[in-house]
């Protein structure tokens, strides 16, 4: 079974197409600056205040514990050729 093809009616040297994309590249743009800042878990300010009183962020510890755990079994494939 095959898809029947169609023609399209998009014309996309038009003006109103070409403004419809800017547009569009331009909420995407933003929508991955909000993506990226949500990353980091908040602004900078946010992030600053949070370290001043002694406090540890979720990603930091996650960051952390993959490392301790790298370490882990580095040791271990080292130990593995003694035994």
């Amino acid at each position: 079974m095959f898809m029947e093809t169609f023609k399209s009616s998009i014309n996309n040297r038009s003006a109103s197409f070409k403004s419809n994309k800017k547009a569009m590249l331009n909420l995407i743009d933003e929508l991955n600056n909000y993506l990226n800042k949500t990353k980091i878990l908040g602004s900078e300010v946010a992030l600053d205040r949070a370290r001043k009183i002694g406090k540890s962020l979720v990603n930091e510890k996650i960051k952390k514990l993959n490392e301790n755990l790298m370490k882990y079994d580095e040791i271990q494939l080292k130990l593995k050729d003694f035994l």
